[in-house]
């Protein structure tokens, strides 16, 4: 195609025109520009191209410096529980699969085991892998549930019997085991735990419900290696089957050490037509122990036999410091507080009692959440100790107040108490959040006790015209 004269000139304007409206350094950037990202791109490789287009995210970070975020993370923690969603280190080995793998590889942070047995248990497999990764260090084993509002669980045995399975090859490395379940049937025998654990210094058997179907495990053996174990809670039902298959010797040798703390609950055969525990026997067992220092009884039924000799002595407890009674009702309190020597510390939490119940001079006595229909009154009538604490006790009512004031009337009903009239030490109450400690300086005639009384939930907070030293406010 062949251009006019004037055409060519008309083209030549044109382009003169726009060189001069275009600034000369916008054309000298746009063109030194131009010619750098060609060089730029000229010397990147492929692979340079496409990790500059990536974005960075944390799956980016090195190993070493994720294993140093996990370090300082488990560095900063504070204790938590077992059931905390955020527990370390199952919160991060949850997140992702490489992040498990990695956390995985370092043995130091799997030797807290916790697994579950409830609705959500935790798996075969992953229970596999939590031993696997501790290598051999020693650890301390949490088999529990999150939940023990629901009562209707008949699976739990089965859960809890394929977890068990797999931690029978460890137990040598275990220097604590706590089995919290919901059902007694569902807990294992004693049995299981016979094989060598060397570095066991706790044993935890427990159950909330004791629902008295009989348990198809291994017999109680005669022997246990258990050098360094010092404190041990076991459920009613694991206690009774060790003292009806043992002889008289069953507890020292099963707890032949010194400095032993012991807890024994939830055994109530009575709801389930079942065999239960004599008070003599169960004396006799607890007596084999050579230094119980602490024992508590929960949730336990005792058959009064008191007219039952002992075989051969009664059993010496004078090693006994703390003594706590909680959930018992007055046809075993009675028998355990007329017995029972002087713990240093007596504690009866939800107890009921006989009007003629009397517990031991303790120097410290406890009474917790002791209900409003419990003559504590009378109970405590012949209560010679020092130090008397009552902690959310509907119980502590005016009855009481009356004989601590030694009334005529309190003292015609209550004749010779060493509460009446008197007090040797102090005695405290806790009314919620206000905790108010009496300690009595004179005589509490009763003309000069109560000067005003106000309820508060429940609780009769009371000024006095004597002494009293008001602490916790």
């Amino acid at each position: 195609m062949c251009l006019s004269d004037g055409s060519i000139a008309d083209a030549r304007k044109k382009k003169a025109s726009i060189h001069t409206r275009t600034h000369p350094s916008f054309c000298h950037d746009f063109r030194h520009t131009q010619r750098g990202q060609t060089d730029v791109a000229q010397t990147k490789s492929p692979q340079s191209s496409t990790r500059a287009r990536r974005k960075a995210t944390i799956t980016s970070m090195p190993n070493e410096l994720l294993l140093a975020v996990f370090e300082y993370t488990r560095q900063g923690l504070v204790a938590e529980s077992s059931t905390s969603p955020s527990l370390f280190p199952y919160s991060v080995a949850s997140v992702c699969s490489s992040w498990r793998d990695l956390i995985s590889s370092v043995p130091a942070y799997w030797t807290r085991v916790v697994l579950f047995i409830d609705e959500r248990p935790t798996t075969v497999y992953d229970t596999q892998l939590i031993f696997r990764s501790s290598r051999n260090l020693p650890i301390d084993v949490d088999i529990i549930r999150r939940t023990y509002v629901d009562q209707n669980d008949p699976n739990e045995g089965t859960r809890l019997k394929d977890i068990l399975d797999v931690m029978r090859p460890h137990l040598y490395r275990c220097r604590s085991i706590r089995l919290d379940v919901l059902y007694s049937s569902s807990l294992p025998s004693i049995g299981y735990f016979s094989c060598d654990a060397p570095l066991l210094k706790f044993l935890n058997i427990d159950c909330r419900i004791f629902d008295g179907s009989s348990r198809t495990d291994e017999e109680v053996p005669r022997t246990y290696k258990w050098p360094l174990l010092t404190e041990v809670a076991l459920d009613g039902q694991t206690f009774y089957d060790i003292c009806k298959a043992g002889e008289d010797d069953c507890l020292s040798r099963l707890f032949p050490h010194d400095t032993f703390n012991l807890t024994i609950s939830q055994f109530t055969p009575s709801k389930c037509d079942r065999p239960g525990l004599s008070f003599v026997n169960t004396m006799c067992a607890l007596g084999q122990i050579p230094d119980l220092q602490y024992l508590r009884l929960s949730g336990v039924e005792l058959l009064d036999d008191r007219a039952t000799s002992f075989k051969s002595h009664a059993p010496d407890f004078t090693a006994l410091s703390e003594l706590v009674l909680e959930d018992l009702g007055a046809e075993t309190m009675d028998p355990l507080l007329a017995w029972l020597p002087e713990a240093r510390r007596l504690f009866i939490v939800r107890c009921a009692f006989f009007v003629t119940t009397h517990p031991p001079d303790s120097i410290f006595l406890v009474m917790v959440n002791i209900d409003e229909e419990q003559p504590i009154a009378q109970v405590l009538s012949a209560w010679d100790g020092r130090c008397l604490t009552f902690e959310d006790c509907p119980a502590f009512d005016d009855a009481f107040l009356a004989m601590l004031g030694g009334n005529e009337r309190q003292e015609d009903e209550y004749p010779g108490s060493p509460l009446a009239g008197h007090t040797h030490g102090a005695a405290a109450c806790e009314f919620g959040n206000v905790v108010a400690h009496f300690e009595l300086v004179m005589d509490l005639a009763s003309s000069k006790l109560v000067d005003k009384v106000a309820s508060v939930e429940g609780f009769m907070i009371v000024a006095c015209l004597v002494n009293w030293s008001l602490m916790g406010l």
